[in-house]
């Protein structure tokens, strides 16, 4: 415990203050207020009176300082008194008391400056930890990205390759179609009026024939023996299904020629459109997905490499004051010009979703900048500064929705 002074806080009312320590001379005996020496008056012998009040929470110092050169000079025995003695041999120890003091206040507060440079590194520390974490998630949401864009290529390649193939086999089933149709019309000039044949002879005779080993075992003789018509009628009928039997090998030759007309569209390489596929489920159906509807992370369409770069695009949010809130869902990069003080909000915001916004100043400029304190997390508390220069740019944010809600988010001024 100090021996030479007293330290008492300030309450805004007291004035009169204790002198608790000895000292040689009442000059002896300074008072600060907050660090600065402050005029008094003795009201007694151990109270001095400081007027005005030491404010609310300062801190009043009361100290003796004696001075290191000489109270005493004796000369010659004729000043040897008590009272004299007594001031030589106190003084010095007071001095050393005084010193000694300041030693140990010395020592306390190099303790405490220590003290807070360890809290001050560990703080960097925590703030570097934390910047090193944002850095990783912005290369994790940087290699997403690259992927996505990847995937997007590789859908689209497969699209195309699809649609090739649906339009060889549409254009393969329509030339088949049309071969077999003009086949069938020149080959098979078949009138059942003309042939004269009642009907249940020409069932008996296709009957007979069914049952015989081959066509060319039959003979006239043996289908008017077995069925009792007359040689005209027997006649008519071979006549007619020897014409069947020639549309039927006419008919597979159009076949024949179907399939090496399909080999050859197969082999062929040329393009389709997504309109002219059929058939083909829904694969067929998929349109391409727009922009907005990337953005959104909306409907189930295909993407192209250029609507994916479109996505990425910016935003713009243009002239803003006043509550903010920007639609994560329209983007990922927001660009808006200063008119007035803001407060920034969001609004759909996908956990893993980057988000980067740039703010410029007006012509006017020295507009403020603020963040939902619930939706962004900086580094130790501490919102990105703000530039005020007119027509300057005034904040650049970059940050990242994290799974529990809030904003990653680091910001500097330019």
């Amino acid at each position: 415990m100090a021996q030479s002074y007293v330290i008492n806080p300030g309450d805004g009312v007291q004035t009169d203050w204790p002198v608790p320590f000895k000292k040689l001379d009442p000059d002896h005996v300074k008072v600060f207020v907050d660090g600065a020496e402050t005029a008094f008056l003795w009201v007694g012998d151990g109270i001095v009176r400081v007027t005005p009040a030491a404010p609310l929470g300062s801190a009043v110092l009361v100290k003796r300082v004696t001075p290191d050169d000489p109270l005493t000079v004796f000369s010659n025995t004729k000043n040897l008194t008590a009272d004299n003695l007594n001031v030589a041999e106190v003084q010095p120890l007071f001095v050393a008391v005084e010193a000694r003091d300041g030693a140990a206040d010395a020592v306390a507060t190099a303790g405490t400056a220590l003290r807070k440079s360890a809290e001050a590194a560990e703080t960097a520390d925590r703030a570097e930890a934390k910047a090193d974490a944002a850095v990783s998630t912005a290369n994790s949401a940087d290699t997403t990205a690259t992927i996505a864009a990847a995937s997007a290529a590789q859908a689209s390649q497969e699209a195309a390759d699809a649609a090739a193939l649906a339009e060889a086999a549409q254009a393969a089933a329509q030339a088949a179609a049309d071969s077999a149709s003009v086949h069938i019309a020149a080959d098979l000039p078949y009138d059942n009026a003309a042939s004269r044949l009642a009907a249940t002879d020409v069932q008996h005779a296709i009957d007979l024939i069914a049952g015989a080993t081959g066509l060319a075992q039959l003979t006239s003789d043996d289908i008017v023996n077995e069925s009792g018509v007359n040689g005209d009628t027997v006649s008519a009928a071979l006549a007619a299904l020897g014409a069947e039997k020639a549309g039927v090998t006419a008919v597979n030759s159009a076949f024949e020629g179907v399939n090496t007309t399909l080999l050859g569209k197969a082999e062929a390489s040329h393009t389709h459109t997504m309109t002219q596929i059929t058939d083909l489920g829904p694969a067929a159906a998929k349109d391409i997905a727009t922009a907005a509807a990337i953005r959104a992370n909306s409907g189930t369409d295909a993407i192209t490499t250029d609507q994916a770069w479109a996505a990425a695009g910016w935003a713009d949010l243009g002239n803003i004051s006043g509550d903010i809130t920007i639609d994560c869902s329209l983007g990922q990069n927001f660009f808006g010009t200063l008119v007035g003080n803001v407060t920034i909000s969001t609004d759909n915001a996908k956990p893993g979703q980057p988000l980067f916004v740039a703010l410029k100043q007006d012509a006017t400029g020295g507009r403020t900048v603020s963040w939902n304190g619930s939706q962004f997390l900086f580094p130790n508390s501490t919102a990105p500064s703000v530039g005020t220069a007119a027509n300057n740019f005034a904040v650049l944010l970059s940050a990242v929705a994290n799974h529990a809600g809030p904003w990653w988010a680091i910001g500097w001024k330019l």
